[in-house]
């Protein structure tokens, strides 16, 4: 009688053994998941979009439903292509929904999306963002014709 109670004894302790390593196991995959999202968070200052490949460039405007298609050739494709030069760091990542606004230039696999005081980035990689100033309409001007 006392093998059979040894037993039971034996695998109480065995499953209050396997319970406390899962929960060790879930706390090593939360802590390994943390990590995870702290390193590409810290990643994502080293993003840096891609300037114009000599492909066209498509701009929307969001809110209007306008669409324009630039050549590399264009005033505004070249002054895009330079906003992008000049500003290739000072991006992070943004992990919200991106708002239905604002002005969207596509080239290559980048789109970059002006709403107020910032522009996203959405890239294969993810989406970014950055403060800027720029005024997207004096990005967008194209010379007079006489």
């Amino acid at each position: 009688m006392f093998a059979g109670s040894n037993n039971v004894t034996g695998t109480c302790n065995r499953r209050g053994e396997a319970s406390a390593s899962r929960r060790i196991w879930r706390g090593l995959r939360a802590g390994v998941a943390l990590l995870a999202l702290f390193g590409s968070v810290a990643c994502s200052e080293n993003f840096s979009p891609q300037p114009p490949s000599a492909e066209p460039m498509t701009v929307s405007d969001i809110s209007t439903h306008s669409v324009r298609n630039f050549a590399p050739g264009d005033a505004p494709y070249v002054r895009i292509a330079g906003w992008v030069a000049a500003n290739r760091t000072g991006w992070s990542q943004y992990l919200g929904t991106p708002p239905s606004s604002g002005t969207m230039i596509s080239y290559d696999s980048v789109s970059l999306q002006f709403v107020d005081n910032q522009v996203l980035s959405r890239t294969p990689m993810g989406i970014y963002q950055k403060a800027t100033s720029v005024n997207v309409a004096d990005l967008l001007r194209e010379p007079r014709r006489e």
